[in-house]
């Protein structure tokens, strides 16, 4: 605080300089009549409204004290400040601008960059700086010069600030796990920020800096196939630093990022295959949360790339058709969304659903697989997770673990932030001991081997032996995953663990599920079923292999509830079947004949339907056999026509014309 008056000094004399009339970083006054046109139709109408609603809120916000928000009191201001002036600009409503000018002037003069390397270091500066650029680019025409002035000396120590730290710190780092990192995305998008809207005031080397690193973002936070390695909701605060410089760079006349890097073209669709079937919300891996918010920065991405399927994507998760946030989230820290839908949305493209393209099997390159059986309420899902994490981005001890969300259930869950290790997951322990997670940082490895489509079936083969050395010497961690489609479906996982003692040990099997759900263990009869808390839809859980086990059931309460299928031996081989039922519906009826070495399971469903599996440790191979409805004609069983049966009714067809001799009605 006491270099403040100093600076004030400073900057009066650099501004001297000159630089761009305000609003000039996402839009200009000329283009306000177009946003005011704009928010009276679709989703940015809705967004608007949404906007309006919080920024009334914020009219009465104290601001002498300002209340902080410590470790998230940027992203906190950006909130309150964006939603303001932008409500403020496009109604012509003086109040809401005149509330914010007295939010960012009561900010910058009861604290400096000092204060918010105190509450979170340089993330908080990163969001300060980006919510100081922005806000003050929206609102210098409605100040006063000594509010500009006092406010532009800020956002200069801001981005000084990130500048000289980015050469020393780790989130300027060239290392590519630092690459990847949503801090440097959100440190070098605020300093770029603050570059841009102080013009040539602002040393060349900020923007450029900020450039490279932004650039450096895209190329390693996503895989080839553009799945984000820290999961959704940091890849979309990352991309709340990165998107809006990336943007406002090229609004200005600098480079354009975004059409540099293609890879951003399948950010919006990897978050559409995280979808669960009722939408609203994504699957929920690692330290990530189930959701894209704030959602700015994939709009920008949609739009740029014209992107209809990610569009569509967009609307299921936070749209009219998903949770209706538009992305904006109720907690402050996620930061704001809402004028950045408005500014980026393009009203012309229209969603395409992807049910179109008949798509229900994603695999990513990082060794993650998403797998469903449609697109709408009803369908099922399931996740596999076998690959490369980068070190100190959220990964999580979960290597060769699964996920199942069927008839409207989450029976198969993870077990979300802060639960790192492998025991809280769907994966095998041994006495307890899982895969080298140490500390928040620790990244653990495996590899998917094998990935084929069996027709209603999808299988993986994942290997997770790398994961398996210091904790557990793993000789051999190899898993199997069927997932089948259909009216029930169901999955097949086996496991074949060995490790390099040779000694005696306990294999735990585990499954978690959400702690909402009624997990029923009989230990007397060995039988385990799940009840859905959602539906009251029921999954049963066979252990078909070894013939020797225990069952128990975890509780953590608010958190997960887990089944652990436990073995004793000189190694665990597991075969296990999670069946699914909705409430009133029967079960198939299941037989098994061999051993895990050679088996073969039969499931005879109530329609009549016939799936057979053989499988090994080794390998899964499915078959499913649906009886012949058809009215007419001799048939095999496998419901094919002969070819002479299907000459003698073709024949028949043709000659078809005196109901009294022949059923023309339903031959045709």
């Amino acid at each position: 605080m006491r270099n403040k008056f100093i600076l004030l000094i400073i900057f009066s004399v650099l501004m001297q300089i000159g630089y761009a009339a305000h609003p000039s970083l996402f839009f200009d006054s000329a283009d306000i009549p177009s946003l005011q046109q704009k928010i009276t139709t679709g989703r940015s109408l809705a967004a608007f409204n949404l906007m309006q609603t919080r920024a009334n809120t914020y009219l009465t916000l104290a601001t002498n004290p300002y209340n902080f928000n410590d470790a998230i009191s940027g992203r906190a201001a950006s909130v309150q400040l964006f939603d303001l002036a932008l409500t403020g600009i496009l109604t012509g409503n003086t109040q809401y601008t005149n509330k914010a000018v007295s939010i960012i002037c009561a900010i910058a003069e009861q604290s400096d960059v000092n204060t918010f390397v105190g509450f979170n270091d340089h993330l908080a500066v990163g969001d300060m700086a980006h919510a100081y650029a922005v806000a003050y680019d929206w609102l210098a025409p409605y100040m006063t010069t000594e509010q500009k002035t006092l406010v532009e000396a800020e956002i200069y120590s801001f981005g000084q600030w990130l500048y000289e730290h980015s050469l020393t710190d780790y989130y300027g780092s060239t290392e590519p796990r630092r690459l990847a990192h949503n801090h440097q995305a959100v440190a070098h998008g605020g300093m770029g920020l603050c570059a841009l809207v102080l013009g040539e005031a602002a040393p060349a080397v900020w923007k450029e800096r900020a450039t490279s690193k932004i650039r450096s973002y895209f190329d390693y936070a996503v895989d080839s196939t553009g799945c984000a390695y820290e999961g959704m909701t940091y890849l979309a605060y990352g991309m709340q630093g990165a998107v809006p410089f990336a943007a406002a760079l090229k609004h200005i006349g600098g480079a354009d990022i975004i059409a540099e890097k293609p890879i951003t073209t399948l950010i919006p669709q990897y978050y559409m295959w995280q979808l669960l079937p009722w939408g609203s919300t994504g699957v929920m891996l690692n330290q990530s949360g189930d959701t894209m918010k704030p959602a700015g920065g994939v709009m920008y991405l949609i739009a740029r790339n014209q992107d209809s399927v990610g569009l569509w994507g967009w609307d299921r998760m936070v749209g009219s058709t998903g949770d209706a946030s538009y992305g904006q989230s109720t907690w402050l820290g996620a930061g704001a969304s809402l004028p950045y839908v408005i500014l980026w949305e393009d009203q012309q493209l229209q969603p395409q659903s992807p049910v179109d393209s008949q798509l229900l099997n994603k695999y990513f390159e990082r060794g993650q697989v998403s797998l469903r059986d449609g697109w709408d309420d009803g369908g099922s899902f399931a996740s596999f997770t076998s690959g490369f994490s980068w070190p100190g981005c959220w990964s999580h001890g979960d290597i060769n673990s699964f996920t199942f969300y069927a008839k409207g259930e989450k029976f198969g869950t993870d077990p979300g932030a802060g639960l790192y290790e492998t025991p809280y997951h769907s994966a095998i322990t041994v006495s307890g001991q899982g895969q080298d997670w140490y500390q928040p940082g620790s990244a653990v490895t495996g590899q998917i081997i094998s990935y084929q489509q069996q027709g209603a079936a999808t299988y993986i083969k994942g290997d997770a032996k790398a994961a398996y050395v210091d904790m557990v010497d793993a000789k051999k961690a190899i898993r199997q995953l069927l997932y089948v489609r259909g009216s029930q479906p169901y999955l097949v996982i086996t496991d074949d663990f060995e490790i390099n003692e040779n000694a005696v040990k306990s294999f735990q099997w585990r499954l978690t599920t959400d702690f909402t759900n009624n997990l029923v263990v009989d230990e007397f009869v060995r039988t385990s079923h799940i009840l859905g808390a959602a539906a009251g839809a029921k999954c049963e859980i066979k252990c078909l292999w070894p013939q020797t086990f225990s069952l128990q059931s975890i509780s953590a309460a608010s958190s997960y509830k887990q089944l652990v299928i436990s073995s004793t031996g000189y190694s665990g081989k597991f075969v296990v079947l999670m069946l699914t039922a909705a409430a009133g519906e029967v079960l198939p009826t299941v037989t098994k004949t061999g051993d895990s070495g050679n088996m073969e399971i039969s499931l005879a469903f109530a329609d009549g339907t016939t799936d057979t599996i053989s499988l090994s440790l080794e390998n899964i191979e499915f078959s499913r056999n649906v009886p012949c409805k058809s009215p007419v004609g001799d048939f095999d069983a496998d419901c094919k026509v002969d070819f002479a049966d299907f000459r003698i009714l073709a024949t028949q067809w043709l000659s078809c014309s005196d109901p009294a001799v022949f059923d023309c009605y339903d031959m045709r």
